[in-house]
């Protein structure tokens, strides 16, 4: 799977002249449209990207390593291209072939949602309101707190974001109890600003490689489902974004039988 990274593009940072612009220090991460919330929306995509550091040491050793590489990825068939994605992240990697302008490699852009956004973002074309979509309109009812919107460089903050808690500890990680995941599994979702922010930005890393709910094999939310999923297809693991949540964000792991092979090595 090609994550479809390059180098970052300094040339895109510096041609920005946006007054409602502002980007993250030597990383091609833009910020638009947020008002006073600028400098705290920077500041937590630092915090966040601080997370990814050990596990992306992590994958650089593979199964060799004692955190939970292993036990989430089964072999070191999946070992570049989690290197890959989590140092997509880490250092703000650009990618190409997104809208808006296709032909130059953007970082994300993190866009706060409002009433006007359809508007302001109409060049994107993309089929739907973003504020509808925040508020639920879209999706039966129920406020969201960010989204991805695929083929694009942007990542959406809904108000509902705002009223999230910001946690950059491990300590809100699912336990291991008999070789099982046990604790809230809205925690990546509905929790954290930290953790909802981070699983945006692996959609965009992903692309259209990540797995969603019309995928084959459909995207896995329940935390023991996604350990069990690469007992059968190793790059299935790295495809669904919230396996690859659970490996940046805890340390201890389920780990037996029917969640390893050997069959990989």
């Amino acid at each position: 799977m090609d994550p479809n990274l390059s180098s970052p593009n300094a040339a895109l940072l510096s041609s920005t002249s946006s007054t409602n612009v502002t980007t993250v220090q030597s990383l091609n991460i833009i910020t638009e449209n947020c008002g006073y919330d600028h400098g705290n929306i920077n500041d937590l995509f630092r915090e966040s990207r601080s997370l990814l550091l050990k596990p992306l040491i992590d994958a650089i050793l593979g199964t060799d390593s004692k955190h939970g590489f292993k036990s989430m990825f089964k072999s070191n068939l999946a070992k570049s291209t989690v290197e890959a994605i989590l140092g997509g992240i880490y250092y703000g990697k650009v990618k190409a072939g997104l809208k808006p302008g296709t032909d130059t490699p953007k970082g994300p852009r993190l866009s706060c949602v409002s009433p006007d956004s359809a508007q302001i973002h109409r060049k994107l074309d993309l089929g739907y309101d973003p504020w509808d979509r925040c508020l639920g309109s879209a999706l039966g009812g129920t406020p969201i707190p960010a989204f991805y919107a695929d083929g694009t460089v942007y990542l959406f903050l809904c108000p509902a974001f705002f009223a999230l808690d910001k946690d950059v500890s491990k300590a809100q990680c699912p336990t291991v109890h008999n070789n099982e995941f046990e604790g809230d599994p809205d925690l990546f979702y509905r929790k954290f600003q930290t953790y909802t922010l981070i699983y945006h930005l692996l959609r965009f890393y992903l692309g259209e490689n990540a797995l969603n709910s019309y995928s084959d094999p459909r995207e896995k939310l329940d935390w023991n489902d996604c350990v069990r999923l690469g007992s059968q297809t190793v790059l299935d693991t790295v495809r669904n974004p919230t396996s690859l949540q659970l490996y940046i964000a805890c340390e201890s792991f389920p780990y037996g039988t029917e969640y390893s092979t050997d069959q990989y090595k």
